[in-house]
């Protein structure tokens, strides 16, 4: 450590004026200050929060200094925000509202139609925070409210249309009874 801190500092420009230790050195193609100490590239705002701190940092521990100074070749320690790979993500996650919406097509019906995956039955499905949806039933949520009973049954019998307008609570037994009132019994089987 005591070698790397030797190397490390050489290659510091501090600022007095507003605290930031602007790295000189190697700055990979995503923006990390790097350091290649005995074939080994040195990630320096990890080696230097580590040394300040007196830390280990684990896998799932990343360095971000733009809260406090914002500028990208800043490695002094005190400017940095330490935060998870999953809390970062998640502040830098397009709102899931937006993403339903900006990935339908409005049909002269009115149906919020789905553009991408489709699951069995023509339903839509989205990844949201680690876990698969249904896209329907999360715009339910999103849009409306928790769900409160097990199916969420379409007015407009359209799988891909996820409008929350188009879309209420049920049972199985209240979906069954739709679908024989609609003549589609045996189109597919329920949500």
């Amino acid at each position: 450590m005591k070698y790397n801190l030797e190397k490390i500092t050489q290659k510091i420009s501090k600022d007095e004026e507003n605290g930031c230790w602007n790295w000189l050195g190697h700055i990979d193609k995503s923006g990390r200050c790097r350091l290649k100490v005995k074939g080994k590239h040195l990630n320096i705002k990890i080696e230097l929060y580590q040394l300040h701190y007196k830390c280990e940092l684990t896998n799932s521990e990343l360095l971000f200094n733009d809260t406090l100074c914002a500028n990208p070749t800043c490695v002094n320690p005190n400017h940095f925000n330490k935060t998870t790979k999953q809390e970062y993500a998640q502040s830098k996650e397009i709102p899931i509202e937006k993403r339903l919406k900006d990935n339908v097509i409005i049909n002269d019906a009115g149906c919020w139609e789905w553009q991408l995956r489709l699951e069995n039955g023509g339903y839509g499905a989205i990844r949201y925070r680690g876990y698969d949806y249904r896209a329907h039933r999360l715009s339910f949520e999103v849009f409306k409210h928790a769900i409160t009973k097990p199916v969420i049954m379409h007015s407009c019998d359209n799988p891909k249309c996820i409008n929350p307008d188009h879309l209420s609570e049920g049972t199985q037994l209240e979906n069954m009874q739709d679908a024989a009132a609609k003549g589609r019994m045996n189109r597919r089987s329920s949500e």
